[in-house]
């Protein structure tokens, strides 16, 4: 079910979510019945996050620290409705590195089960590089056998590392069967880190898709 600063669109039978940037924008839908984010899963999406000249703009003169004006806010393109986290979070964000240049990234984050509203707890993967107003294809996996989790990205002209982190423990949610939500987090019980741009293609399955089969999804999905 869409609701707020978003809307629906097809053309030449391609369908696209387009979120505006007034942190309003959410799509709400029942989860595969067998979908737990404690057991094993893969989550994937194409996503266009939008950065306007305006907002480069905008974005400098708020911070001077911010020399390239890149976009500092989270952005979640899908997660779990949960009252209180979001278990899995695929989208975007930026941090700093180590001379204090603002880096933007894609992300993938687990929220463990041990995490309380006060002392949040989280692992994330994050593959620096993200692009501005540029298709992208993002992939989610955990297995819960192995306790693995990995994210990987791609463009129609760059494949991006694909990142891996193992020993990670899951959380199943306040509720294990809460709905689906595309283009909005949730964190400390507080909406959060609305989606700014297009979502297409978001396919969410139980088990853990080989290469093959993501990339035949890529190709499917593609806007």
């Amino acid at each position: 079910v869409p609701s707020g600063g978003m809307a629906l669109t097809s053309n030449g039978g391609t369908n696209v979510a387009k979120f505006d940037n007034s942190w309003t924008g959410q799509i709400e839908g029942p989860r595969p019945p067998n979908f737990r984010s404690d057991g094993s899963y893969t989550v994937e999406a194409w996503v266009k996050h939008t950065w306007t000249a305006q907002d480069v703009a905008t974005a400098k003169q708020q911070d001077a620290t911010n020399t390239a004006g890149i976009d500092k806010a989270s952005r979640t393109v899908l997660g779990l409705n949960d009252s209180v986290f979001n278990p899995l979070v695929l989208g975007y964000r930026a941090e700093k590195d180590a001379n204090g240049v603002w880096r933007p990234k894609w992300q993938f984050i687990i929220v463990q089960p041990d995490t309380t509203m006060a002392v949040p707890h989280a692992t994330g993967l994050y593959i620096d590089g993200a692009q501005d107003n540029v298709w992208t294809h993002l992939t989610g996996t955990y297995d819960a056998s192995t306790k693995t989790m990995c994210v990987s990205a791609s463009t129609d002209t760059k494949q991006f590392t694909k990142l891996c982190q193992d020993g990670i423990n899951a959380f199943a949610g306040s509720t294990p069967t809460e709905d689906l939500v595309i283009g909005r987090g949730m964190w400390t019980g507080r909406v959060s880190d609305v989606w700014y741009g297009d979502i297409r293609g978001v396919r969410v399955y139980s088990g853990v898709l080989d290469t093959q089969r993501i990339s035949a999804d890529t190709v499917v999905d593609h806007p």
